[in-house]
């Protein structure tokens, strides 16, 4: 017999018994299914919803509103000795104190949806001290005393304080219909945490936008939701996503296992996002838990950065990595989660995905060309064209998306002869020298933030990065000589003064005569390699700087501010959060402003920002009507909308 049918992977023991729902009689050894067919067959029972098995000894036992019921009573058990083929049965329905059942959900399946109710139930009777005494809580009424000497009452599957607020939460209303693909979606896709050889499973998808959009575009995604795809499939897949889902849930045990459920399915990784705290005005909203209620009885847990990588961290046990202000991932993969954090700061990639490609009667033919393989791999020779400028080198057809290869090898052709093709008909010499140098700056940006100290330190690299390496530096040890010179260089103020000088004149920022930088975090990849380096080495001293909406560096003494707001669309927003890292002492620190503007936006914006004249003027404006000063100092914001209003009324 095998370790599985020894074992059975669902149920809980008690007493010697096992103790499994109907509904997960499928994934028991067929042994005890023979067992429990056998029970039925002696006893006639056939309305039971959970069954105990020892030996040869079954019982199959009728519990009240299994799902509805907290605790449910026992209502009938039918027990059976299979050697003998004798059986006893118990009425309980009567009894004014009848056994009742705890921790529900270990008789269930691990892909059953109702686990993270019941297990909510259960961890928070654990945190009130209920379980201590398991012998003394078995039946109806010790139960319900234990309950009522904590000073608590049930309320459906959660447990209240006696006399606290309690309201009718309608989850299903947040969800909404969309138009394109969510943001963590975007950016699971631009990361390459996910291409379409990649399974994805949206759990918690609300109304499937984001699973029909990309199933449109050829993706393997599949999608689950308790109210509007409750027939959805729950199964393992490659990468999972959680889009705001926990945000909406009031109860914070059932957040813990609802995101213990979806990281369960993920082979690969996962990615969880949520409202971030301070982007939304929650003056106008009711007070609940630790959260807030709408007009129309939603709920809303509003997270600061450093609460969801926590709770993130607590149930995957793996580092998380911050895509944006509301949005993590944490990876089992670690080769993938290599190749994500590349990607994430990487300019070469942002190349490739914004290449132009010639439109059909433009592109060049040449006298060895096959104008044949250009008709019948057009879509595939663009694809292979923006992999290129990516890797700005030729990829190997290990680096290439499997659905990818499979199309060229479909056609007939063999993937060498279409990465040959795709050069001679969108390359030019010009281009393909910027994407290599782009990659050549982003792997020496990637190596000298990976010597910084603190940073996450990984065994091996994956097959694309060492192919880059051998491509770009010839070996590890070159690569790894160039990033500590350039690391080392990152304390000399000249160099520092010079890389500024460089992003001003190509007005990536804007660089003050007394040494200090200001910039958009959204220009980091346009920045030179000593200023990146700077930033991705500020993230590893405070792990949320990445969060950052606008940087101001103090070049001489290495100190970089970070600046969240609560509102970047606006002329003057509001600074919710400012992250202080001070690279010489390798020190971090936060404030939060309660009622602090940000003034003179335009010298934070690049030159591609579309309001970014708009904004020259308005800040003019400010300057001169004295309101603020060269500096960008000012009234606070809430005196600026009283000096507006009252401008208004006048």
């Amino acid at each position: 017999m095998n370790d599985k049918r020894k074992h059975p992977t669902v149920g809980k023991r008690v007493g010697g018994w096992l103790y499994v729902h109907r509904s997960a009689l499928s994934r028991l050894p067929e042994e005890i299914g023979r067992k429990v067919r056998d029970a039925e067959s002696v006893s006639q029972a056939t309305d039971w919803n959970v069954v105990k098995i020892r030996s040869e000894a079954v019982g199959l036992l009728t519990y009240a509103d299994f799902d509805e019921h907290p605790f449910p009573a026992l209502l009938h058990s039918a027990s059976v000795e299979l050697t003998a083929g004798t059986t006893k049965s118990i009425d309980y329905s009567t009894r004014e104190n009848p056994p009742i059942l705890h921790r529900k959900e270990l008789l269930l399946l691990p892909e059953d949806p109702r686990i993270p109710r019941f297990a909510a139930l259960t961890r928070a009777a654990e945190g009130h001290g209920l379980f201590s005494e398991p012998t003394k809580i078995g039946t109806k009424k010790a139960w319900s005393d234990k309950i009522d000497a904590a000073g608590l009452v049930l309320d459906g599957h959660a447990l209240r304080e006696r006399g606290a607020q309690t309201r009718t939460v309608h989850r299903f209303k947040t969800a909404i219909q969309r138009s394109g693909l969510s943001q963590p979606i975007n950016l699971m896709l631009r990361f390459g945490m996910a291409d379409r050889s990649t399974s994805i499973f949206d759990y918690g998808c609300g109304r499937g936008s984001d699973v029909g959009i990309l199933r449109e575009n050829g993706y393997q995604v599949f999608g689950w939701d308790p109210v509007h795809a409750p027939d959805g499939e729950r199964r393992k897949a490659d990468i999972v996503n959680l889009g705001f889902v926990l945000n909406v849930i009031e109860d914070p045990h059932e957040r813990l296992e609802t995101l213990k459920a979806a990281w369960s399915f993920a082979r690969n990784g996962i990615v969880v996002s949520v409202m971030s705290a301070g982007k939304t005005d929650t003056t106008k909203l009711q007070p609940y838990g630790d959260g807030f209620l709408s007009g129309w009885d939603t709920f809303q847990k509003y997270f600061t950065q450093d609460e969801l990588r926590r709770l993130l961290s607590e149930v995957t046990g793996e580092p998380p990595v911050n895509f944006a202000p509301g949005i993590v991932a944490a990876f089992r993969d670690k080769d993938l989660e290599q190749r994500v954090l590349f990607r994430r700061k990487s300019r070469s990639v942002a190349l490739g995905m914004n290449v132009s490609i010639p439109p059909r009667t433009h592109i060049p033919q040449t006298k060895k060309s096959r104008p044949v393989i250009r008709d019948v791999l057009r879509e595939e020779l663009e694809e292979l064209w923006r992999l290129v400028i990516e890797l700005g080198r030729s990829p190997g057809p290990e680096e290439m998306p499997d659905d990818l290869v499979a199309a060229i090898s479909g056609k007939g052709f063999r993937v060498e002869a279409a990465v040959s093709e795709s050069l001679a008909a969108f390359g030019d010499e010009t281009t393909l020298e910027a994407a290599a140098a782009a990659r050549r700056e982003d792997l020496l940006v990637h190596f000298a933030v990976g010597l910084f100290p603190g940073a996450v330190k990984y065994g091996e690299l994956p097959i694309s990065i060492r192919r880059d390496v051998r491509a770009f530096f010839g070996s590890h040890a070159n690569v790894l000589s160039q990033a500590r010179s350039v690391l080392t260089e990152i304390g000399n103020v000249n160099t520092l003064i010079d890389a500024a000088v460089k992003a001003s004149s190509d007005v990536v920022g804007s660089l003050s005569e007394d040494g200090t930088f200001y910039m958009s975090m959204d220009s980091e990849r346009s920045l030179p390699v000593p200023l990146r380096i700077m930033i991705g080495c500020a993230e590893i001293l405070d792990k949320s700087f990445m969060t950052s909406d606008f940087l101001i560096v103090d070049l001489k003494t290495r100190y970089i501010k970070g600046i969240r707001c609560d509102d970047i669309s606006r002329p003057i927003p509001k600074i919710v959060e400012e992250f202080h890292v001070h690279l010489g002492k390798a020190a971090s620190s936060r404030k939060y402003p309660r009622d602090k503007a940000l003034y003179l936006k335009s010298k934070y914006l690049p030159a591609s920002e579309e309001k970014r004249d708009l904004q020259l003027k308005i800040d003019e404006n400010l300057r001169k009507t004295g309101l603020v000063d060269e500096n960008g100092k000012g009234p606070s914001h809430s005196q600026l909308s009283i000096i507006f209003s009252q401008s208004h009324s006048n």
